[in-house]
Formats: C-alpha cells, sequence, structure tokens
C-alpha cells in the first residue's frame, strides 16, 4: 500500500475532526514502517462502512494529484484512475 504522510497541527486535527462525519469516519492512531524502514506513528480517518464508501470523483482527482506529487510508483497512480 502506498500513501502520503503529512505533518499536522492540534488546530489542524481539530478542524479535521470537525469537517469529517463522526458517523462516517473515526480517527485512529496507528504505526506504520517506511520504505526507508523508519518506523512513524500516525492518524489515520477510517471509513466506517455502510453502504457505498466509494470517494467521489472529485476526491479520487484529488488523490491521484496528490499522489502525482508525491512520486508514488505510476503503477499505483494507475490503479487509481482505473476507478474514475
Amino acid at each position: 500500500m502506498y500513501g502520503v504522510v503529512f505533518e499536522l497541527s492540534e488546530f489542524d486535527f481539530k478542524y479535521l475532526d470537525k469537517i469529517e462525519n463522526p458517523n462516517s469516519y473515526m480517527r485512529k492512531q496507528m504505526r506504520i514502517n517506511t520504505e526507508k524502514e523508519k518506523s512513524l506513528e500516525y492518524y489515520l480517518y477510517l471509513a466506517i462502512p455502510e453502504g457505498d464508501i466509494s470517494p467521489d470523483k472529485e476526491y479520487l482527482e484529488l488523490i491521484i494529484k496528490v499522489g502525482k506529487t508525491a512520486q508514488l510508483p505510476k503503477e499505483y497512480i494507475k490503479f487509481l484512475e482505473s476507478f474514475l
């Protein structure tokens, strides 16, 4: 799995907690290992599955744009684009 990690302030988290519907998403602290064997603690907003939880086109396009900017593997970008 690929992704992009951003450093956020407590203010940023409070804002995200307001705009991410608590009936649809929950924030969870997790730990990952990067490709460079570095361990990171991070927060992830997990979808609470109920019905169709697929991202809308606008959100998916944003994910693809950020993925390209972060230089994620081209195969992964093509995989994401297949959902458009």
